[in-house]
């Protein structure tokens, strides 16, 4: 977009001219990220269900990416791995 020149030259005003246009279409921009979402929404929630891990102490089923903080909060054991 800009020379490397004019934006070490410029740098302010590049990002004030970005940080205008990202205020400007923001709303256009999330709509569109809603919309991708309503679209995919389905298959987002069937992957979260689908993506669970046991815990190895208590047995219950989790998120695999809360596991291993779930083992560290409730078990108080930062030293287990998480499979």
């Amino acid at each position: 977009m800009y020379d490397r020149a004019y934006h070490e030259a410029n740098r302010e005003r590049v990002n004030q001219k970005h940080r205008e246009n990202y205020l400007k279409h923001r709303e256009e921009r999330n709509a569109r990220r809603r919309a991708e979402y309503q679209l995919q929404r389905e298959r987002i929630l069937q992957k979260q269900k689908e993506d669970r891990a046991p815990c190895p102490l208590c047995h219950l089923n989790f998120r695999r990416t809360y596991l291993h903080q779930h083992i560290a909060l409730r078990h108080q054991t930062s030293n287990v791995q998480s499979p």
